[in-house]
């Protein structure tokens, strides 16, 4: 018994003898029309294949986890790669559970799934997190077993581990080195207030590193930054005010934050300082002042060029002083002691008090 003909069959075979009966001219225009459309949509439906064999990795899961999460492979990397492990990948010598042995790491590429709007993560103010196994990993130098305890807290929200991640990526500790990635999880701390991922996140768009280069945007971070206290965007900001870069050149600003920067301790925002009354900028011409910060600055800086450039300043501006003027410069230097504008802010893996 013959199938009857399916509809596509009938259009096909209609086409067909429409063409063998009636060659004319505008029967052969319509052929040729309908030809650029069948050749178009086949090369759409083999585009279409294309892209579903490129981006289905040789070890990825049916069920149960990320789309495109892959597995450790046999060369030690990863397939595809994702930003989470998935205990339903087989054991191999590169992975365990899931969880990359060590040196294996992970590229990502899969977009985030991160807590609705007003939702409050679990994780974000999690009372133990300064003493939780991810920073002693991290600190200790285990960045595997840091990158698995701060992953799932960074992916609940919480900005410090979102903040170790940008690090992490940054410095390439136990994950392949990704400024755009680095930068990824800088901006989800810095958009939750936190003062050291804003700074962060300022320092890529003034460098163009993971972000498109913006001194403007730089220059906003460093001051949300720096309104917290944080020494180190201070000097970024008052650096900014002094080379007009993202902001108006402006001395009287410059000095401003330069002053809170230098007197936390930090050594450039000290140098930096003493120039600015070396040179009469924003402030009125002081040798002794000049002396003092440089003289601070030179103490403070390893061996090097900057620490060469401090001590030679301060040497110039010597020749400007009286003998009494350099006993007092001198003086003020050796009794000046650090202000925290943060006295709660530690070091990433400084021991809790």
């Amino acid at each position: 018994m013959r199938r009857p003909l399916s509809t596509m069959s009938c259009l096909v075979l209609a086409v067909g003898l429409g063409l063998v009966a009636a060659p004319t001219a505008a029967a052969q225009e319509e052929a040729m029309h309908i030809s650029w459309v069948l050749t178009r949509g086949l090369w759409a439906i083999l585009a279409v294949l294309a892209l579903m064999a490129y981006h289905t990795p040789a070890y990825a899961h049916r069920s149960g986890c990320h789309r495109w999460h892959s597995c450790p492979s046999d060369h030690g990397t990863y397939t595809c790669g994702d930003l989470g492990y998935c205990s339903q990948c087989p054991d191999n010598q590169y992975g365990t559970n899931g969880s990359p042995r060590s040196g294996a790491s992970s590229s990502p590429t899969e977009s985030l799934t991160l807590p609705s709007q007003g939702e409050k993560p679990a994780a974000r103010n999690h009372p133990l997190f300064e003493q939780a196994e991810g920073v002693n990993a991290y600190c200790r130098g285990d960045y595997a077993t840091a990158f698995r305890e701060f992953f799932p807290l960074a992916r609940q929200g919480n900005p410090r581990a979102q903040l170790f991640l940008g690090f992490m990526y940054t410095r390439g500790q136990g994950v392949i080195p990704n400024d755009i990635w680095a930068a990824l999880w800088f901006q989800l701390a810095a958009n939750q207030g936190d003062a050291l991922a804003q700074n962060a996140i300022g320092g890529m768009y003034f460098s163009g590193e993971g972000r498109p280069q913006d001194y403007a945007q730089a220059v906003q971070w460093f001051r949300r930054a720096a309104a917290q206290g944080l020494a180190a965007a201070q000097f970024n900001l008052g650096a900014r005010y002094a080379d007009g870069m993202g902001v108006p050149q402006d001395y009287g600003q410059a000095l401003q934050w330069l002053r809170r920067a230098a007197e936390q301790g930090v050594a450039m925002a000290q140098h930096d300082l003493g120039s600015l009354y070396a040179n009469g900028e924003g402030v009125p011409r002081d040798y002794t002042q000049a002396y003092l910060w440089f003289n601070l600055a030179a103490a403070r800086m390893p061996p090097g060029p900057l620490r060469d450039t401090a001590v030679n300043n301060r040497d110039l501006v010597t020749a400007y002083l009286t003998p009494a003027q350099l006993v007092y410069a001198q003086a003020l230097a050796r009794v000046w002691q650090p202000k925290p504008e943060t006295p709660g802010e530690r070091p990433l893996c400084a021991p809790a008090p």
